[in-house]
């Protein structure tokens, strides 16, 4: 008797069974409405995440918020060091145009690259070292290079301009939003630039055709003065986009 009650009771009952089941059948469907909330939530979020203008990755006036473009118009002008370091590119397109005429595209045209390129870097990862000390070190070398006006290859002068403006970009054009909105502020942050650059140019043209070309050597003094400054009171950088707010 004692063998066939073990026996017995090792069988499973009705009852248990249809428990079981009905457990199985509710964590079934409870995985199953997961997922199609999760592939619903993706469906939502994962577009407004990519399209959704980010406003937190660089410091902009309040009534910039949400909109890339007038943000990317914004950040050439939002420090003087990078204002100076653009219209210096300017000038010195002009003196170098002295020997080579190509400087007055060349230069221009890998600034701009560089700029841009700088920007994808941050805008992917890539940590750069010591980005502010080489943002103000590049207005010292541009000044001093408009103010001693070596008398360099156009390779060499567009080398150097390359590395200002890499550096520059990773400080402008990557504080764009980290998502589709990316490119619409970069445009607006070459657009901007290329019109500073532009400024530079004209001024200089104009110089050159009045024959006031010690001018741009004073212009180069005058970077490298305001580095100093700008260095022992770092508010000073800042000007522009206090007024902008």
């Amino acid at each position: 008797m004692v063998t066939q009650n073990a026996d017995f009771s090792s069988e499973p009952r009705p009852v248990e069974k249809g428990r079981e089941l009905f457990c199985l059948s509710v964590a079934a469907h409870g995985r199953f409405s997961s997922m199609k909330t999760f592939s619903r939530l993706r469906s939502f979020w994962l577009p407004a995440l990519l399209l959704a203008p980010a406003s937190a990755f660089a410091h902009h006036a309040q009534w910039m918020q949400d909109r890339p473009f007038v943000q990317g118009l914004s950040m050439p002008v939002h420090g003087l060091d990078h204002m100076m370091v653009t219209l210096g590119v300017g000038l010195l397109s002009v003196q170098l145009a002295g020997k080579n005429k190509r400087a007055l595209w060349a230069v221009p045209a890998s600034f701009a690259a560089l700029l841009l390129a700088g920007g994808i870097v941050n805008i992917c990862g890539v940590a750069v070292p010591f980005l502010e000390q080489g943002i103000l070190a590049s207005v010292v070398l541009m000044g001093a290079m408009l103010a001693l006006k070596p008398q360099w290859p156009l390779a060499a002068g567009m080398a150097v301009v390359a590395g200002f403006a890499a550096y520059h970009g990773v400080a402008l054009v990557g504080e764009g939003p980290h998502n589709l909105w990316f490119a619409l502020f970069a445009f607006g942050c070459l657009l901007a630039a290329a019109v500073v650059l532009g400024c530079g140019m004209l001024l200089g043209l104009l110089l050159q055709k009045t024959a006031h070309q010690k001018v741009i050597r004073y212009a180069g003094a005058v970077m490298i003065a305001m580095a100093a400054v700008i260095t022992v009171f770092p508010k000073v950088n800042d000007v522009i986009i206090q007024f902008l707010e």
